[in-house]
């Protein structure tokens, strides 16, 4: 999982969040009144995959 804070289409704002084998996954502890974007991509025998599409949040 990736989050950006900034420019989602600077690839140097983009971060690692965390890794997880979940289906679903809950970012605790952002800062209020940011926008935050998000996207994953999955790992498997095969490798990498592409990344997914953004989608963006903001906390409340």
């Amino acid at each position: 999982m990736f989050i950006c804070s900034g420019d989602p289409n600077v690839e140097a704002n983009w971060r690692m969040l965390d890794f997880t084998s979940k289906n679903r996954y809950v970012a605790n502890g952002l800062p209020s009144d940011v926008v935050h974007y998000f996207r994953v991509n999955a790992i498997g025998a095969a490798g990498a995959s592409p990344m997914s599409d953004v989608t963006s949040a903001k906390a409340a």
